[in-house]
């Protein structure tokens, strides 16, 4: 797995989660413009703000998942990576712009 590389910049958390086994992570986009999960310890937060519009996901093996309504569906990121168009318009209207696919 690679990582974000940009130290110093912002970068957009698309989701954040915690698993039951203890995991926390954040789902950002990478450099390649690839939403991707990455451990919660290599971020800073610069805003502590959560997003009006973001809702809870409580699974009930203690998976608790906060973010847009729309990545948080059963299958979503399922459908994003093999490119669903509707998904794909789900995630430019969710995050500002499309997926850059190279």
């Amino acid at each position: 797995h690679s990582f974000p590389t940009r130290r110093s910049s912002d970068l957009s958390v698309l989701e954040v989660g915690a698993d039951a086994d203890g995991r926390n992570w954040m789902r950002v986009e990478g450099d390649d413009g690839t939403p991707a999960l990455f451990d919660a310890r290599c971020f800073v937060l610069r805003d502590e703000q959560l997003p009006a519009s973001w809702v809870v996901d409580l699974r009930e093996n203690g998976t608790i998942t906060l973010g847009p309504p729309q990545f948080l569906r059963d299958g979503y990121w399922e459908a994003f990576f093999d490119r669903s168009p509707s998904a794909e318009a789900e995630y430019a209207e969710v995050v500002g712009h499309p997926r850059r696919w190279w």
